[in-house]
């Protein structure tokens, strides 16, 4: 999914990007560094969606 069009995904604070998985409630946070994925949380959507944005500096 991430894999083959990571730039499918818009851009929604700080350059990192978002993308939510099918089977499980998931959101996945990543953004991208010299076409390298670095995901950098990975959060259950029950949860606030702030603390996602309080890991990336």
């Amino acid at each position: 999914m991430i894999r083959r069009n990571p730039y499918a995904h818009t851009i929604r604070y700080k350059n990192v990007r978002i993308a939510y998985t099918d089977k499980f409630p998931y959101a996945i946070h990543f953004y991208l560094d010299d076409n390298t994925i670095i995901i950098t949380s990975i959060i259950f959507q029950g949860r606030n969606p702030l603390i996602a944005r309080s890991r990336v500096q």
